[in-house]
């Protein structure tokens, strides 16, 4: 789940108050989120991007994380899964072996399919459930992550404890 805040005027043609939010069909990039905005509110459609080119129309500046997006590529990753990734990649090189990834990003469909919190941050590319197990048990990994890593929360769940 994607929030996005327009500007007065576009809110105005879209018909919403304040926050807008999407769900995000595959990777968090610009493009992906401006295509679900035009898909949900087809009166937006040429005002955010140009017909034809799709190129940002020049009055408009793009904020992800309160980082200035407005030149970066359409197809860049946002903030939030960059951060996620850089991460994950932390965690791989602190256990020194490859890392499995069970669960990444998720839609909010597929976040109620799979029993997930209402307010789970998959939605936002900010969590990711993995294994490690040329590392160890999932407990031997959160031992070592404990202390080794900042995390908002590390969660041990499941059987193999």
């Amino acid at each position: 789940m994607i929030q996005v805040e327009l500007p007065a005027h576009l809110r105005t043609l879209a018909g919403v108050k304040g926050e807008v939010t999407l769900d995000v069909a595959g990777p968090v990039t610009l493009r992906s989120v401006l295509d679900a905005l035009e898909a949900k509110y087809p009166t937006l459609e040429g005002t955010i991007r140009e017909h034809g080119t799709l190129k940002r129309r020049a009055f408009l500046r793009f904020f992800a994380c309160e980082e200035d997006l407005s030149h970066e590529s359409p197809d860049a990753l946002l903030p939030a899964l960059q951060d996620t990734a850089h991460r994950m990649e932390t965690i791989r090189a602190i256990l020194g072996h490859p890392i499995i990834v069970t669960s990444g990003y998720r839609s909010p469909a597929v976040n109620k399919i799979v029993g997930g919190s209402e307010c789970s941050a998959h939605m936002e590319a900010r969590a990711v459930d993995f294994i490690c197990p040329a590392f160890g048990s999932p407990r031997a990994v959160c031992g070592v992550l404990k202390g080794a890593a900042r995390f908002d929360q590390l969660i041990l769940k499941g059987a193999a404890r």
